[in-house]
């Protein structure tokens, strides 16, 4: 598959958004099948993962963010984002500033 035009990413893009919307006000994604279903036709299917792995991470960071941290933290991690987390907490570890006092 080529890389979608302008077109198909604004039909993917608008789809996207209008699924996510959906959930947002329905909460329940059997509400918004239909959503989903022209969500993943006008876009990638790699798109589609990595739009869905966003997604989780940004309403768990607003739930973090209104509801404050707790220590059992990554219990409550959605599946969807605990890759991103993780790849994020493997990075800072081996940052490069963290060895920047070696000589």
């Amino acid at each position: 598959m080529s890389f979608p035009n302008k077109e198909d990413r604004k039909k993917c893009w608008d789809n996207r958004d209008a699924y996510w919307t959906c959930l947002d006000t329905k909460k329940s994604e059997d509400m918004c099948t239909e959503f989903r279903k022209l969500y993943e036709q006008f876009c990638p299917s790699q798109w589609v993962k990595h739009f869905d792995k966003r997604r989780g991470y940004l309403v768990f960071k607003e739930k973090l963010e209104k509801e404050g941290f707790a220590k059992d933290i990554e219990s409550q991690v959605p599946s969807s984002c605990s890759d991103l987390i993780l790849r994020r907490r493997s990075f800072h570890a081996f940052s490069p500033q963290r060895f920047s006092t070696i000589n």
